[in-house]
């Protein structure tokens, strides 16, 4: 395909997602996803452990140069990353849907909350998704959040600790070419646009778990830093024998 044709394709395939959710293509079927383990790089192996296991009092282990986290369902892995390079990411943690404000208790003691741009304070609200969350940082700049999805039947009665850390139900992937991304996790995985999204911003999956796609050089928002493409492997329960890896970015997700 010469150069001129893909980037007709990619602006019709933009406009058509924009309108038509890829959950239309596939006629309201959605295959769930559910993350099991997430692998990212890091500079700082050493505080990042301290942080989850000292501050988010989350079960780690450091063996071979790998970093593993246990956040509830989903183990999250850490790699260093090559001299001179600082990856960052945003992923989210699902918490018990009635346990936002606690959790925010809980987290203020262990480190700071970030505040949202022009005082708006420390909670958002994403109407569309009916979901309420708030966002820290760990010691690799990485963009952490604590959602609660009010979808879910998950609500808690119990005064909140890290168990009610459920798993992680988002990842960043960072991509110029947003719709051809979703395109392919669509095509492989079976798994659709949550909501709706644009060329720049794309959720893809559902409430256990999101790919968030992002177009690279589009600000994080909250941190007013721009979203660049890092190293990302994930790693599906239940997805059967299947691997993705693109060209154009080095992600795999395998099922």
């Amino acid at each position: 395909m010469s150069s001129d044709n893909r980037r007709q394709f990619l602006a019709r395939a933009a406009a058509f997602l924009v309108t038509h959710p890829i959950a239309s293509m596939a006629q309201g079927e959605s295959k769930p996803v559910e993350f099991k383990r997430i692998r990212l790089q890091a500079d700082k192996l050493d505080p990042l452990a301290h942080f989850y296991q000292k501050t988010l009092g989350l079960e780690v282990a450091q063996r071979g140069g790998v970093l593993t986290v246990q956040a509830g369902a989903t183990v999250l892995e850490f790699t260093a990353a090559a001299e001179g390079r600082h990856p960052y990411y945003h992923f989210a943690f699902n918490i018990p849907e009635n346990k936002l404000g606690d959790s925010m208790e809980w987290l203020r003691g262990r480190c700071p909350i970030l505040q949202r741009p022009n005082g708006g304070g420390e909670i958002y609200h994403f109407a569309n998704w009916n979901a309420h969350s708030c966002y820290f940082s760990d010691p690799a700049g990485n963009l952490l959040e604590f959602i609660a999805r009010h979808t879910l039947r998950n609500e808690s009665k119990r005064k909140f600790t890290q168990e009610d850390i459920l798993s992680v139900s988002e990842i960043g992937l960072v991509s110029p070419e947003v719709p051809a991304v979703a395109e392919k996790l669509h095509s492989v995985f079976g798994v659709s646009s949550y909501m709706s999204g644009s060329a720049d911003f794309m959720p893809v999956g559902n409430e256990h778990g999101l790919f968030i796609l992002v177009r690279n050089g589009r600000s994080w928002n909250i941190i007013d830093r721009p979203a660049e493409v890092f190293p990302v492997s994930v790693s599906l329960k239940g997805g059967g024998a299947k691997q993705l890896k693109f060209s154009d970015a080095p992600y795999v997700v395998e099922g």
